[in-house]
């Protein structure tokens, strides 16, 4: 499992990531906010992963249901990058 991403380093590495790195994106209030809003739950995912798995017997179940929606969330995140253009 991957570690834990803070708002501003997901949005810093996705944006070099994609060759989009500027700094008028970085300025673009709207696009860090929605790209906060997914980094949050994103961490927030991960954690009640990482909860999960401290149990005698983790929920497998729930644990795959919220790392479909990190994937769904990094997929909007790029989503939101790509319309940057």
């Amino acid at each position: 499992m991957e570690g834990v991403w803070n708002s501003s380093e997901l949005i810093l590495t996705l944006q070099k990531k994609s060759g989009k790195w500027s700094p008028d994106v970085g300025d673009n209030k709207k696009f860090r906010k929605q790209i906060a809003g997914y980094s949050e739950q994103i961490e927030y995912h991960h954690w009640k992963i990482s909860e999960e798995l401290k149990k005698d017997v983790p929920n497998m179940e729930r644990i795959g249901h919220w790392e479909a929606e990190i994937r769904t969330f990094e997929i909007s995140t790029w989503k939101e990058i790509d319309e940057t253009d």
